[in-house]
């Protein structure tokens, strides 16, 4: 039986901190986008069911244009099961089934201990949305002749006692579990149990903001697959996030850092967003103007970020002798015991100010 993993989709999730209100506002829409092309490749690998994993919507402020969609979508894809564990975001979200009945495919693990629902007559599926429970661990159903497949949403820790949010792995090894859905990650991990089983986090389908750069997607789970092929990350995202870092290393002009960037972001797609990292020493006479870089890139792709993190390549002997107001300062500053993270923010600030530019702290 072929089933689809998927968690953190963080439906009407703000996303204004890498994007303007306008993309942000797109990228909502974006994400239902995503929602029905996850439940359509479902259907199109001839899954059985969808096991969602939590944090299906961002905050309590999901909208309800957001949940009647969300509502819809599961009512219209009836052959297809909807297994559903809640997440710590998804706390106080109003029903997705507005009039209180769910359809017949829609299955909605609770807070108040285990329930097992069994898909065909070899799989079971076990789930709780109540990971803080003392005896949680102590009550796991045990399913005999079935692949059991059990769902949490929670951070994984390898021992530890029962705590909200949180699954501890040691307590659920040689239960009888085949697959750990997990939610709450937002990268795909996967790593074995126990001898028998697997546990899996399938990460958030589409990256939001920086913090969640590369591949993301779903995991397809075939419960009569062996070894690799019975977990398989597939990655599907509209739009992927990337960190890239660029050596500036001996750049004297902005011209070269501007061309090194060029070169790193070659094959990156326009459709995706970028952040661009500066690092390397570059010299007190050209630090490198991220607005600048970022308004030049600006277009070329989605949404583009430039952050600095370059060091200034301060050698005491290049100023010994240099008898300017700037030489002053620099040998100042470079004897006054501070931090070398201080000295470069000063001495950056005040050379800014010695060109007649903004100074900034």
């Amino acid at each position: 039986m072929r089933l689809v993993h998927c968690s953190d989709l963080h439906l009407d999730a703000r996303m204004e901190t890498a994007l303007d209100a306008a993309r942000a506002k797109e990228r909502r829409g974006e994400l239902l986008m995503t929602l029905t092309g996850i439940v359509e490749q479902a259907t199109a690998w001839g899954a059985e069911a969808i096991l969602l994993a939590g944090d299906l919507f961002d905050t309590a402020r999901a909208t309800q244009r957001t949940r009647k969609y969300v509502g819809q979508l599961i009512a219209e894809h009836a052959s297809l099961r909807f297994l559903y564990v809640s997440g710590n975001h998804d706390a106080r979200v109003s029903p997705i089934f507005p009039s209180g009945e769910a359809p017949a495919n829609w299955t909605e693990f609770s807070s108040d201990g285990w329930s097992t629902v069994m898909l065909g007559d070899g799989v079971a599926v076990s789930g709780t949305a109540d990971t803080g429970r003392e005896d949680i661990y102590d009550t796991l159903p045990q399913v005999d002749n079935a692949f059991h497949i059990v769902m949490l949403h929670g951070q994984v820790t390898r021992t530890g006692s029962a705590a909200r949010d949180t699954v501890v792995l040691s307590r659920l090894k040689n239960r009888g579990i085949d697959y750990l859905a997990l939610g709450h990650e937002h990268a795909f991990r996967c790593d074995k149990l126990d001898r028998r089983g697997v546990w899996c986090y399938c990460g958030c389908p589409e990256g939001r903001g920086f913090d969640e750069c590369g591949e993301k997607g779903v995991v397809l789970m075939d419960t009569d697959a062996e070894g690799e092929e019975r977990v398989r990350f597939l990655p599907l995202a509209r739009r992927t996030l990337h960190r890239v870092e660029v050596g500036v290393d001996g750049c004297l002009t902005h011209g070269e850092v501007r061309e090194r960037v060029r070169e790193a972001l070659g094959a990156i797609p326009e459709k995706d967003m970028v952040k661009v990292v500066l690092v390397g020493e570059v010299s007190p006479e050209c630090p490198p103007a991220t607005e600048q870089l970022c308004a030049e890139l600006e277009g070329q792709f989605y949404a583009v970020r430039v952050a600095d993190e370059t060091r200034l390549a301060l050698r005491p002997e290049d100023y010994m002798n240099d008898i300017s107001l700037k030489g002053e300062f620099i040998r100042s500053v470079m004897a006054s015991g501070c931090s070398r993270a201080m000295q470069e923010r000063v001495i950056a600030c005040g050379l800014r100010a010695l060109r007649g530019e903004e100074a900034e702290i």
